[in-house]
């Protein structure tokens, strides 16, 4: 073979080698574009359900201020109720106590 058919064939094994690595390349940068695609879907999908349970957690507080506030109100007439039943029990010890 003379010089330049030897070349013309390391060019050819070279340029057969390039093209092997450019489908491997292609192959890998198509996984790694399908991989973005569901992160992206997940990051989405987080996304979704972060922005729900925010509104749970605003839900939530709104809904617990409420409760607070009518519990506030219930715990008075409770606590009110309890002071006087000790103010009956103690007005009958006095009573028993003067007999």
């Amino acid at each position: 073979m003379s010089n330049y058919g030897l070349q013309i064939q390391r060019l050819g094994e070279k340029l057969q080698l390039l093209v092997k690595k450019y489908r491997q390349l292609e192959q890998e940068h198509q996984a790694l574009h399908k991989s973005l695609d569901l992160k992206n879907a997940e990051q989405i999908q987080h996304r979704v359900q972060v922005d729900k349970l925010e509104e749970k957690i605003r839900l939530l507080k709104m809904k617990t201020g409420n409760q607070l506030a009518d519990r506030s109100e219930e715990e008075r007439r409770d606590l009110q109720n309890l002071i006087t039943e000790y103010i009956r029990e103690i007005d009958r010890c006095i009573a028993e106590l003067n007999t």
